[in-house]
Order: C-alpha cells, then sequence, then structure tokens
C-alpha cells in the first residue's frame, strides 16, 4: 500500500518543480517537461513503486502567475495553480473529486547555501542552492539565464517556493530533495514556448471541488 503520508511528502516536491519562468526579461508562456526519478531509503517501498505511483514524466505549463502539472503516474493526474487565490487544485488518480489546497505555509528554514558552477542541465551551466528544512534538505540547480519573478509569487509559501524565488530569481532546472526515506530527482529536459489560452487553466467541470 503506498501510504498517504509518504505520498504526501513526495508529492510536494514534484508539485514545487517549476512554478514560473522568464526569459530576456519577459515572463516564460510555454510548456516545461521533468523527467522524475525516486530512490526509496526503505525496504518498504521499491524504487519501481514510486515510478508507479508518481510517474517519470512531468508536463508543467506557465502563463502569469497561474501553472499546470500534468502527470504520468497512478496516483496524481495534475495539479493547477490559481496565482490570484494562492490556491492550488488537486486531482488524484484513485480519486472523483478535486482537493483544494492553501498554498500559504511553508516549513521552517534552518541554512541556505549558494553554491556556483555546480552542475549542468540541457547544456546549461547552472548554480546551487541547498535548502535545508525542518522536514529535509533540498538542491535546487538554477541558471539567471531563466530568470524567476518572484513578486509573481509571493505568497506562495508552499514547499517555500517564494523563499527559494528570493534568493535563486530563476527557475530551477533540477531539484534533488532528501529525507529519511526517499530521495526525489526532478530534471528539466525540454523547454517550449508557447501561447496559452487562458482558458488552459480552468478548472474541468466534470469533478467536483472539496477543501482540504
Amino acid at each position: 500500500m503506498f501510504k498517504t503520508s509518504l505520498y504526501a511528502e513526495i508529492v510536494g516536491m514534484i508539485l514545487l518543480t517549476g512554478s514560473v519562468l522568464r526569459s530576456q526579461g519577459q515572463n516564460f508562456e510555454g510548456l516545461i517537461v521533468y523527467h522524475n526519478e525516486f530512490k526509496s531509503k526503505t525496504s518498504k517501498i521499491r524504487d519501481s513503486t514510486f515510478k508507479v505511483e508518481l510517474g517519470d514524466k512531468q508536463e508543467y505549463y506557465i502563463k502569469n502567475n497561474n501553472y499546470k502539472s500534468i502527470y504520468n503516474g497512478k496516483y496524481l493526474k495534475f495539479q493547477l495553480y490559481k496565482g490570484d487565490l494562492n490556491k492550488a487544485f488537486i486531482l488524484a488518480g484513485h480519486s472523483d473529486t478535486i482537493r483544494e489546497e492553501d498554498y500559504n505555509k511553508g516549513n521552517r528554514v534552518l541554512n541556505c547555501v549558494i553554491n556556483e558552477d555546480a552542475d549542468t542541465v540541457m547544456n546549461v551551466p547552472c548554480n546551487e542552492l541547498i535548502l535545508i528544512t525542518v522536514v529535509g534538505i533540498t538542491h535546487y540547480y538554477f541558471n539567471p539565464k531563466y530568470q524567476a519573478d518572484s513578486l509573481l509569487f509571493k505568497n506562495h509559501s508552499y514547499s517555500n517556493w517564494n523563499y527559494i524565488l528570493s534568493k535563486t530569481n530563476s527557475l530551477p532546472m533540477k531539484i534533488i530533495y532528501e529525507n529519511e526515506q526517499f530521495i526525489s530527482t526532478s530534471t528539466a529536459i525540454q523547454i517550449v514556448p508557447m501561447h496559452l489560452k487562458e482558458t488552459f487553466f480552468d478548472l474541468p467541470k466534470s469533478y467536483p471541488v472539496v477543501s482540504k
């Protein structure tokens, strides 16, 4: 059985991956594709279970302060974030309702360090931000070439995203999150600028919405 508490923590990091991208001074509008990998640190859950349940691919769409992620796993279908509400709407694979969540709470930060030229992703040299919170350690790899407008997400405290943007001002090209139970890695493999209609970020009417 895939434990809900463990799922929530892992999904928290996946949902965080990519929240706004700017290029050459303009807000990026389009699609970012991430490849997700998981490594279990407990004998109770296999690596393959993470892949089946959470998927190894994330399609992330962004327009202004709204974003939408679509996943190919069995447990999670999509996440839609609406910036004007500072809320996310999440559809799990086993559910017939959309869960509404406020994104105004983060985790207490213990330490933050930035290292230059730490990795290369998509042939782009990346700096590294190491964020230590009360729940785990996260490595964010970023390049200022892909700027992020922190003001658009100043209230997005979920997974400390507003704190991260205040330090990096950039889209994460890769995120590695680790705690005592697992390691998750999300890596950008494709960035495609495209025009998205406002209606693309509408909630599907076929699912009722319930508050968490």
